[in-house]
């Protein structure tokens, strides 16, 4: 009986390391990510050699700080982060700076919203000054070509019956933020301090920089 619980453990854990090490979703096109390995710019790159940079194609991410409409379409700015080999953004912390990304469609702010992780995929069109609170900032602008915005990662209590003496419970569990009744997600610039924020003030708590 020990023998078959003990299985059983092990067999959970397989499919909970086999989900965590899945193969990466295919979210942009093979030709964007190719001509984006080859060309290699990066925020830094475009901000130090804009003309240069001018029609790179890039696959750029970070966390969305404003989305707005305009006669001409839509723009997102956008606070950039190192992206993982899924081109997800990761450490916002490790931010080189700020880029507006923008279309000639319309892009809704109440989907695109503050706080939310996205990555596009596009081409670098030039380099803008804007004024940032009493300062000049320069932004990168990329046309978009194809944008992907990501789940937020939630922690979902869920404990199963306890296994015999040394085993413990399985633990918590990971979900999509869209499931219903999920209130908590990961963010990863807050692992060192549990890493969990209510999700309605997340956006806020990044803002005062906690």
């Amino acid at each position: 009986m020990l023998a078959r619980v003990h299985l059983a453990a092990l067999s959970a854990l397989a499919v909970l390391l086999a989900g965590a090490t899945g193969c990466c979703p295919d979210v942009f096109a093979k030709h964007y990510r190719r001509e984006a390995r080859r060309s290699g710019v990066t925020l830094p790159m475009a901000l130090a050699c804009p003309d240069g940079c001018k029609g790179a194609t890039v696959i750029w991410g970070g966390s969305i700080l404003k989305t707005e409409n305009t006669d001409e379409g839509t723009e997102i700015t956008v606070l950039e982060a190192p992206l993982d080999r899924c081109y997800r953004p990761e450490r916002l912390l490790a931010s080189r700076g700020r880029f507006i990304a923008g279309t000639n469609g319309f892009l809704d702010p109440a989907v695109y919203k503050p706080g939310r992780r996205v990555t596009v995929a596009g081409r670098i069109v030039g380099l803008e000054t804007r004024p940032l609170g009493k300062t000049q900032y320069a932004y990168p602008l990329v046309d978009i070509h194809q944008i992907h915005i990501w789940p937020r990662v939630v922690y979902v209590p869920a404990y199963y019956p306890p296994y015999p003496p040394g085993w413990g419970w399985y633990g918590p569990y990971w979900g999509d933020m869209n499931a219903p009744g999920n209130d908590f997600f990961l963010d990863s610039e807050a692992v060192g301090n549990g890493g969990f924020f209510p999700s309605d003030q997340a956006g806020e708590r990044r803002e005062r920089g906690e």
